[in-house]
């Protein structure tokens, strides 16, 4: 999956992909359509709802994460001037 700015990037990247909506996804997950298309737009997302979302498409998005934050940090670490 290519970077993005954010994680709902990634998931509405995935929909899209998949030929799927977001109203298809929030009614998979038991989550007001209007509130996730939300959430997506702004990349700031309740981790339970990440979790049901990664369930429910299969994409652990949080160990993904994870997994990038922890090499920003290493990258940082190696150098400094980027901090």
């Amino acid at each position: 999956m290519k970077t993005k700015s954010h994680i709902g990037d990634e998931i509405k990247e995935w929909l899209y992909n998949q030929k799927r909506s977001i109203t298809w996804l929030a009614e998979e997950i038991g989550y007001d359509p209007s509130n996730l298309s939300k959430l997506l737009s702004h990349g700031r997302i309740n981790p339970k709802i990440l979790r049901d979302i990664s369930d429910i498409i299969g994409i652990d998005f949080i160990a993904l994460h994870l997994e990038k934050y922890a090499d920003l940090q290493h990258y940082a670490i190696y150098h400094p001037k980027i901090r």
